[in-house]
This record gives C-alpha cells, sequence and structure tokens, in this order.
C-alpha cells in the first residue's frame, strides 16, 4: 500500500556531541537532548507535516494508481546477467515517481533555506529544489523496480539490485538531455557526487552525507538510495553554502522578509495588521535606536507585537556550527534591552503612533523574538524574560490550537524564556562508563536570574 512518507530523516533528531582531546587522541560521547529542545524538534514535525496535507489530493490520485504502475513495472523490468537489474521506464511510471518524489520532499527543512526566487549562479533556488525532486524521482522509480523485481523472481538478492554502478558519461547525457546547458550539468553533477574532497569537507563538519553519486574512479559512480530517502535537499543545500558562498550570504536577507511575509497566515486580516516592512525606533532627536523587523497589531484588542526575526542557517551535528546559532539568538537580548528602555511604560496607542500606524490600545505592547527554526537550546538560559521567545513552528501550533486568542494570550501561553534549576554556581556531575573506562563532566551553572542579561 502507498504509505505517505511522515517519517522523512530529522537532521535535528540527534543527541549532542561533545568532543575531548587528550594529546592526539579524541573521545566523542554523545548525550541526551533535554525536554526543552526536544519540544521544539516535535513542533517543526508537526509544521512539517501540515505541508505533506496539501499534497493529500495527489497523494490519493497516486493510491488509485498503483496497482496499474505495479504492472507497468513488472513489464518493463528485467534480471541482468542473472543477478542484477536492467528496466527501460515509460514516460507515466516516470511522472508517477516524480509526483510521489513530491510528497516525500514536503516539509524538508532544507526546502525552505531560502525563498524560491533567491538566486544561485542565475539559477533560482526554487529550480534547484526542483532538480534536487527529480533525481529523488529516479530514487524512488528504482526502489520500486528493484522490490517488484525481488517480489516476482526467487533468488534474487536484493543487496544486488538496489545499489548500482553508472559511467559518467551516461549520468552527463541524462542532465543533458533535460537542462540543455552542459556547463550547468556539471555543476549539478558535482553538487549530487560524494568524492574525496567533498567527504573531507563533511567530516570536518561533523555532518551526514546525502549524495545521489558517490564517485569510484574516473569513469564511473555508484547510485546510492540513502541520499534521497534521508533527506533530498541536504545534499544541494551544503553545496551551495560551500561552494557560492557569495550567493548564500547575499540571499540570506530574504529570509527575514519572507518570514514577515508569512506572517499575515497566523494573524490574518482583517482583525490584524501586519505591515511589509520592518520600522525603525528612534530617539526624540531623531537618531535610530534599533529596527523592528516585524509589527502585529490588533485592531479588536488595540494590542500590539513588536518582533524581531532570526533566520539562521541550519545546523547538523556540528557542535560549532550549533554553539554559533545558539549566541545568534542570544544576540537579541541586547535588541530587547534596546526595545524595552525605549517603550518605557508608553501604551501600545502611544508606540503605533510613533512606528506610524493607527490605532492600538492602553495595554503595554508585547516584546517577542522569532526565529524560522529552533528558539530553545538545551540548559540555555540565558533569556532575557521581558520578551516572549518563539520559534515559527511553536508559533503556528499555538495559533492553530488557539484560534482566536488574543497576543497577549498567545504568546503567554507558552513559558518562553527557561529559566535554570540549579542554584547560581551549583555544580552538576554526569558520569559515563565506557567499556571499562569511566568518565564525570562536572557543570557548574552560571546563570544570573536578572531581568536582562547581556
Amino acid at each position: 500500500m502507498f504509505r505517505t512518507p511522515f517519517h522523512k530523516f530529522d537532521r535535528h533528531n540527534y543527541g549532542l556531541a561533545k568532543t575531548y582531546f587528550e594529546g592526539d587522541d579524541r573521545l566523542t560521547i554523545e548525550v541526551s537532548r533535554d525536554d526543552v529542545e526536544d519540544e521544539e524538534n516535535a513542533y517543526q514535525g508537526w509544521l512539517s507535516g501540515l505541508a505533506l496535507l496539501q499534497l493529500q489530493e495527489t497523494s490519493d490520485r497516486l493510491v488509485d494508481m498503483k496497482d496499474e504502475v505495479a504492472a507497468k513495472i513488472d513489464g518493463y523490468t528485467g534480471v541482468d546477467r542473472g543477478w542484477s537489474i536492467k528496466y527501460d521506464p515509460d514516460e507515466e511510471t516516470i511522472a508517477y515517481h516524480q509526483a510521489f518524489a513530491e510528497i516525500y520532499a514536503a516539509g524538508t527543512p532544507e526546502a525552505e533555506t531560502f525563498p524560491d526566487t533567491a538566486r544561485f549562479n542565475s539559477r533560482s533556488f526554487g529550480s534547484l529544489k526542483s532538480t534536487s525532486v527529480r533525481q529523488l524521482g529516479r530514487v524512488l522509480h528504482h526502489v520500486a523496480c528493484a522490490t517488484r523485481l525481488k517480489a516476482t523472481t526467487p533468488g534474487l538478492q536484493l543487496r544486488n539490485l538496489l545499489t548500482i554502478f553508472a559511467r559518467k558519461e551516461d549520468i552527463f547525457k541524462l542532465w543533458n538531455s533535460e537542462e540543455n546547458d552542459p556547463d550547468w550539468t556539471r555543476r549539478i553533477v558535482d553538487a549530487m557526487t560524494l568524492d574525496a574532497n567533498s567527504a573531507r569537507e563533511i567530516e570536518a563538519e561533523f555532518e551526514i552525507p546525502v549524495p545521489y553519486y558517490i564517485d569510484i574512479g574516473k569513469d564511473f559512480v555508484l547510485l546510492p538510495l540513502f541520499g534521497g530517502l534521508l533527506n533530498p535537499h541536504a545534499g544541494m543545500v551544503h553545496h551551495l553554502r560551500r561552494h557560492y558562498r557569495k550567493d548564500w550570504d547575499r540571499s540570506t536577507n530574504s529570509r527575514e522578509r519572507a518570514l514577515r511575509r508569512e506572517l499575515p497566515s497566523v494573524f490574518p486580516s482583517p482583525r490584524y495588521r501586519v505591515p511589509d516592512r520592518n520600522t525603525n525606533l528612534r530617539r526624540g532627536d531623531g537618531s535610530s535606536i534599533t529596527d523592528i523587523d516585524a509589527v502585529i497589531l490588533d485592531d479588536e484588542t488595540g494590542e500590539l507585537a513588536l518582533v524581531q526575526l532570526k533566520c539562521f542557517d541550519i545546523y547538523g551535528r556540528s557542535l560549532k556550527e550549533r554553539d554559533s546559532r545558539r549566541k545568534s539568538i542570544l544576540e537579541a537580548n541586547t535588541w530587547v534591552e534596546k526595545v524595552t528602555k525605549w517603550v518605557a511604560g508608553r501604551s501600545s496607542r502611544d508606540v503605533a503612533r510613533a512606528i506610524g500606524l493607527k490605532g492600538g490600545g492602553d495595554s503595554p505592547p508585547e516584546i517577542v523574538v522569532l526565529t524560522r527554526r529552533t528558539m530553545m537550546f538545551t540548559r540555555e538560559t540565558g533569556y532575557d524574560k521581558r520578551a516572549h521567545w518563539f520559534s515559527w513552528p511553536r508559533l503556528v501550533a499555538e495559533r492553530t490550537a488557539q484560534p482566536y486568542a488574543t497576543l497577549r494570550e498567545l504568546f503567554a501561553s507558552h513559558s518562553s524564556a527557561p529559566t535554570d534549576r540549579n542554584q547560581t554556581g551549583a555544580q552538576r556531575k554526569t558520569r559515563y562508563d565506557l567499556y571499562g573506562l569511566q568518565v564525570e563532566i562536572l557543570e557548574v551553572s552560571q546563570f544570573r536570574d536578572e531581568g536582562n542579561i547581556a
């Protein structure tokens, strides 16, 4: 039976890898995330599931076609050299698996790294995602052919059917027939191939390789399945970041605009107003204090929210990358401090007027820090409590659960500035037994329970 793949690989669903060095020896210990960070990951998974619901009609159509497609596959798939696989697919079956790939890839976090219009070497990010999905369609078609052949032909070993090799010149011909651009074909194949150079880069970043091709010499590549089945977009996204850094950095500004344009889906008109622009807080002499990335005004209650948006790169297993995201979020404390001092008892009506909006009520504005992805990090407690700290997946989930809540009720529904349960300076010991080696890690809480933490 056709199944929608809700169980796709989640790059965030890992423990934290702590690495220790002693001389030339390296020891890596995996420790569990806490409940707060696990909850963040669960919200991301829930939001990804919503993307699949939009493709339900396509999914139902593919279910109805399943038996017909299976018969076609049986008709053109055969045994090669007594142990391998060969097939000559038709266009209809390929289109079926391309549609299947669209469903499989839906909700993948990397697919939303940039808006579709972002450009990388003259190609849009949307077209690059489509390229990955096309290749995933080929992977899913091959899996279908291999499993059908194994089911209908006794004596074959599935391990001989799933991973196959191909000549590089054939791979280039295939892509040239679709792209009609030899230079871009080379770039596509490079982006999808794991070779010695990219393997070193991935290992240095503690990442997981997710290639569509594995280089095995001058003339051949292997076609593995795990690249697409683990994550259809991760390999392409990582390649863009490593090899198109100028385009990558230039495109990062578009992330905040894209997230601001998504806010009306959670706070729709006519009740809410969400201006499609950022604004600036200024002192009495006209000098700038700080930017406000987004504003939400509830015309029914008069409540107002001032929002800073944080849209950083997705991180994987690298502690360095993870710590960079954590620090990036905590930099918002400076923003919270500036906004809080500027508000200084002003009502939402006063603040709305100051930033060029009509309306607002007597209550003070809500101060919100909103991230596109993960907000909470294990044992991180340095969030300024004068603000609400939300991830986009959590916000969408909370709004879905409370569609009529006011801004104040919605943001107050989540204890968004976790505190450390330990006393200041308290020590915590964690002990690991590793095949006769006992490792004891001593952690000292540096949390300061203050209204503002720089």
